[in-house]
């Protein structure tokens, strides 16, 4: 057959996507070839600046995860993502979920940075004051960057939460060998940011007292 003879192969088409509700669309004037091919429509699409960074939770997790965050114009359908830079995808089938308000990506773990927590030996932990009893108590969080470059850090930590009207938590010290800044939330947790030189230690110290009737003792 000659070559300007050769049929022109079909190729599928529509002319718009139409967002109804939640998980619910309108594609209309779709026109699919009888070739047996899958064919893909994108349903949405939109621009949004993020910001990368790297968090641990010691408290749960010893893993540094790396991390995307964003602050969606719409709205979210699916808890899995995959990650693009340029076309290369550097992370497939990624966990997200709303974090302080943002959306949050956790793709990978930085294996350069490790991560050890131990409780706080203290040398004088209660004291009486009249019929209170004041218990202090606290952790070490260490952090090992065994890269060759410095890195930025977010500790999600946590201290204790009075569950009784007659229980009073205080956060009493935070401190660190390193740069480092930190914030006391709302229902006990507590954020920390650190700069770790490379091929460095940082170390962190928190320090916190409980104090309640001493005819009624809490657990904690």
């Amino acid at each position: 057959m000659a070559a300007d003879a050769m049929p022109v192969p079909e190729r599928a088409s529509y002319e718009e996507v139409q967002t109804q509700k939640a998980r619910n669309y309108r594609i209309t004037g779709l026109k699919l070839p009888s070739n047996g091919e899958r064919v893909d429509i994108v349903l949405q699409k939109w621009q949004n600046g993020a910001e990368r960074s790297e968090v641990v939770y010691p408290y749960r997790d010893r893993r540094v995860f790396r991390v995307v965050r964003f602050r969606p114009d719409r709205q979210i359908e699916t808890d899995r993502w995959r990650i693009r830079s340029g076309e290369k995808v550097i992370a497939a089938n990624v966990r997200g979920e709303f974090v302080d308000g943002r959306y949050t990506l956790f793709h990978s773990v930085d294996e350069d940075l490790a991560v050890e927590r131990e409780r706080m030996i203290l040398k004088e932990k209660e004291s009486l004051f009249g019929g209170t009893l004041r218990k202090k108590d606290g952790y070490i969080v260490r952090v090992v960057n065994q890269s060759g470059e410095a890195k930025e850090l977010s500790v999600i930590e946590r201290i204790p939460v009075a569950t009784r009207s007659d229980v009073e938590v205080k956060l009493l010290n935070v401190s660190s060998n390193r740069p480092m800044r930190y914030r006391l939330h709302e229902k006990g947790k507590l954020t920390i940011d650190l700069t770790i030189p490379p091929h460095a230690e940082a170390e962190v110290r928190v320090l916190f007292e409980v104090s309640f009737d001493k005819e009624k003792p809490v657990v904690f």
